[in-house]
């Protein structure tokens, strides 16, 4: 059942790797859909003589997906199959204790999605668990491995971004902007998104991480390097990140993305810091109003370098104001300098979709996916394996 599932995955996808209507039904992705109306018909969670396809389908899947780690498309439909039947299986055998889970993106492709084997005296129901708990591996998987894909497409735009001006490469014909490059890339994201029917809970989760990290690459690349860290770079970085970036950002559904102001508000307090050095570093209030989520540490660390970079017409921040702000009652020495662009990242499940199981009970077999299961049946009783598979008959009585 699960290998006709995996043959047909490239008879559902245009020229463009795009999957057809004809992928989903009613905009559950059909693996999912046909897996999970199986697991019903067969009782498989309360059935022992299910234990086999329960082991198969989270492997099967995984290796699939592992063998396409570069389409990203694949990985989102499939991101799609693998929420859905963690969703579903959890309302059949009850939730996960933990409503997180952890993606770590170190080797991830190297992750194994297997618990350790059930034992025997196992009860069904804890062979049951078991499964939506190799689910929930195989969703923060594949989840990882497309996070990475993205953000090494990400990373050389935001390195490009803090260029100075003048020492940016000419564009050659047909090159975008790094703004608009980046633009694009999370709009086919999000059409991609939108396209695989991916719920939207796990759609804001997912740009909630790819835009923080791009936050988080272009604060780190100017705090670091004293020749960013000017007036003139501060205009700059306002113009892209503020004048043009930010507002094409919001033109996206803040459903699909959720608070976009949120993602980059390091950077923009690192702007106001290069644009208004002195009258920050002087002023108390008046830096916890508008630099609130840098740290004393940060903001001291960007005068310091301002000061070795200032132009003629620009005045350096006093030595003795610098000091003031180390002998300040919030001054952490200890704090973080950098973003933490770590490997691990959190994604709840608790909204990892909407369907109810009475929707797939309910819901009509698709034909073209009968079809392929009356086939396969067939070829099973040629090669004289009908006892073995009878169930797969009864099933489309």
């Amino acid at each position: 059942m699960v290998d006709v599932l995996l043959t047909n995955d490239e008879k559902h996808r245009n020229a463009k790797g795009e999957y057809a209507p004809s992928a989903f039904v009613s905009k559950i992705p059909v693996p999912a859909f046909v897996i999970f109306r199986c697991m019903q018909k067969w009782k498989v969670l309360e059935s022992e003589n299910g234990q086999v396809l329960l082991a198969y389908v989270p492997k099967a899947i995984d290796k699939f997906v592992t063998s396409n780690m570069t389409d990203n498309n694949l990985l989102s439909y499939w991101l799609g199959v693998s929420s859905v039947l963690f969703h579903l299986v959890g309302k059949e055998v009850g939730p996960s204790e933990s409503t997180q889970i952890s993606v770590i993106l170190k080797d991830i492709e190297k992750m194994h999605i297997e618990l350790p084997s059930s034992k025997a005296g196992d009860s069904v129901h804890k062979v049951a668990l078991k499964f939506r708990d190799e689910l929930e591996l195989l969703t923060s998987k594949i989840y990882g491995i497309l996070l990475r894909n993205v953000f090494n497409l990400l990373k050389p735009h935001a390195v490009a971004i803090v260029v100075p001006k003048e020492k940016k490469p000419p564009l050659k014909p047909g090159q975008l902007t790094p703004v608009k490059a980046i633009i694009e890339l999370l709009t086919n994201l999000l059409a991609c998104f939108q396209n695989n029917n991916l719920h939207s809970s796990i759609s804001q989760q997912f740009f909630k991480h790819v835009l923080y990290h791009f936050n988080a690459l272009i604060f780190n690349s100017i705090i670091l390097r004293k020749e960013l860290c000017s007036h003139k770079q501060g205009i700059q970085l306002k113009m892209e990140l503020e004048a043009q970036m930010l507002p094409e950002v919001k033109k996206l559904s803040p459903e699909w993305i959720g608070k976009v102001e949120e993602y980059f508000k390091e950077s923009r307090q690192l702007v106001r810091v290069l644009l208004t050095p002195l009258l920050i570093a002087n002023d108390t209030q008046l830096r916890k109003e508008i630099c609130p989520d840098l740290s004393l540490l940060q903001i001291k660390q960007l005068c310091t370098m301002y000061n070795t970079n200032c132009e003629e017409f620009e005045t350096p921040v006093p030595v003795d104001v610098i000091a003031s702000m180390l002998m300040d009652k919030d001054y952490n020495v200890d704090a973080p300098l950098l973003l933490d662009t770590a490997d691990e990242y959190s994604v709840s499940t608790s909204q990892f979709h909407s369907v109810e199981l009475k929707d797939i009970t309910e819901t009509k077999f698709p034909q073209e996916v009968l079809q392929s299961f009356i086939a396969l049946a067939r070829d099973m009783l040629k090669k004289d394996k009908a006892k073995k598979n009878a169930g797969i008959w009864s099933f489309f009585k």
